[in-house]
């Protein structure tokens, strides 16, 4: 079970240009994952599933910044 976490976590860590993790978009914009999560599952962020970790566009963090997350 500790393995897989481990391997789930080094996953998740791994950076991808362009693109941030739940995580990292939580943390930039002082926000709790469940709200991101939130957000991706009603449509109000864009993101893509890349070996089952949502990553979301730089993109779409530069248009919530402008915008905000309610739109």
């Amino acid at each position: 079970m500790q393995r897989a976490r481990r391997q789930r976590k080094e996953k998740e860590t791994q950076p991808v240009p362009g693109w941030l993790t739940v995580p990292e978009f939580a943390a930039m914009f002082r926000i709790g994952r469940s709200t991101v999560y939130d957000a991706i599952a009603s449509g109000r962020l864009k993101s893509i599933l890349i070996m089952s970790v949502h990553r979301i566009p730089a993109s779409e963090a530069e248009r919530v910044e402008r915008e905000g997350l309610t739109g």
